[in-house]
């Protein structure tokens, strides 16, 4: 498979436990979406590790997949007012990290 479909899913597991977070009414279904960004996330470390490079955007993106899952994770736990624009921040995270990844393999 290619390099830039690995990110790709990387991102897509992070958005489909997003979106089983946001519509589950159980901690248990919570959970299971928690499970499941948390395994996107391992991925996008393993896929930026792997591939790292001398400008250390490797890191930048790192950083900005992992914190796209601690917001999104916040946003689906947590139920409050304000939740559509943190959930809003948590795809800006993640979109900035597929982002990132698809430029450093051009």
């Amino acid at each position: 498979m290619k390099k830039s479909m690995w990110v790709t899913v990387a991102a897509a597991l992070i958005a489909a436990g997003a979106v089983v977070m946001s519509y589950g009414v159980d901690w248990l279904i919570d959970t299971a979406g928690c499970i499941v960004m948390l395994c996107g996330a391992l991925l996008a470390t393993v896929i930026a590790v792997k591939n790292r490079d001398d400008k250390k955007r490797w890191i930048v993106s790192l950083v900005c997949a992992w914190l796209g899952v601690v917001v999104l994770a916040i946003a689906g736990l947590v139920r409050f007012k304000g939740v559509v624009i943190l959930a809003l921040a948590g795809a800006v995270l993640i979109a900035v990290y597929w982002y990132i990844e698809y430029k450093r393999r051009r």
